[in-house]
């Protein structure tokens, strides 16, 4: 069964009396039906797409935003996550990643299929004390990571007010530090990181792994270009539509 679902369900909202304009609302003809079947024959997790009460667990995060899922997908590692987000791209389907459900901007609401990582990516793969480093899932929660470390007189620098429920992989989406990480580390700042590594997957392209020396390659490489084309399109509207923040007086 073949349904149309409306990507950017309030992109019609405006702003009276300025120049802001959202995109107009798009309307793609998505057989969930069958999305759902190939997620069920390829996913070993969870997969619900027509339990309206599970659906509507997901319609918000921390924020004022509301958006229920197409469905849910509840990976238990890692092959999961990737046949889920190969079949998106099949049908033409947004994945969408979601954590503790503490953004506060919407970033984890949408129409579109959502990867809870929590529940079952939720452990430290290793803690390598000499190195000072370690390798997580990406639902695992901060506070477990600080706990872990604390034994060899450890921390993890980003500090977000929500730091005993957000998880490490929606913290790097978002670059969530807190006030504290100002003097220790953030999370994507050139010099100062504390993050080394990603195992990265899109809609678009393969599983990567990516080191950031590798990072100026990126650019370099064919299969992101759209993705820095769309950067590049986008950037002119952001500078010019966005509020400047950097010259508040007191």
């Amino acid at each position: 069964m073949k349904q149309v679902v409306v990507l950017n369900e309030n992109a019609q909202t405006f702003v009276q009396n300025s120049n802001v304009h959202s995109m107009p609302m798009t309307k793609i003809e998505i057989d969930v039906e069958a999305l759902e079947r190939d997620l069920r024959a390829k996913v070993r997790g969870e997969v619900r797409f027509f339990d309206e009460g599970s659906r509507a667990l997901y319609t918000t995060d921390a924020s004022n935003y509301r958006q229920v899922p197409i469905g849910v997908v509840i990976p238990k590692d890692t092959n999961d996550v990737v046949a889920a987000v190969a079949a998106c791209r099949q049908y033409a389907v947004p994945p969408l990643a979601r954590g503790g459900g503490t953004s506060l901007a919407g970033q984890c609401c949408n129409v579109a299929v959502v990867l809870d990582m929590p529940k079952y990516m939720n452990n430290i793969i290793e803690l390598d004390q000499e190195q000072r480093r370690a390798r997580v899932r990406p639902g695992f929660i901060l506070d477990h990571l600080r706990n872990a470390a604390e034994k060899y007189h450890l921390t993890f620098g980003p500090d977000p007010a929500t730091h005993n429920h957000c998880t490490l992989g929606v913290m790097i989406g978002n670059n969530s530090c807190g006030v504290h990480a100002l003097t220790i580390t953030l999370m994507s700042c050139c010099r100062r990181m504390a993050l080394m590594s990603l195992e990265l997957w899109s809609a678009a392209s393969p599983l990567v792994w990516s080191s950031w020396k590798q990072q100026r390659d990126w650019c370099r490489v064919r299969r992101y270009a759209p993705l820095l084309c769309l950067a590049m399109l986008i950037s002119t509207a952001v500078a010019i539509k966005f509020p400047c923040c950097c010259s508040i007086t007191r």
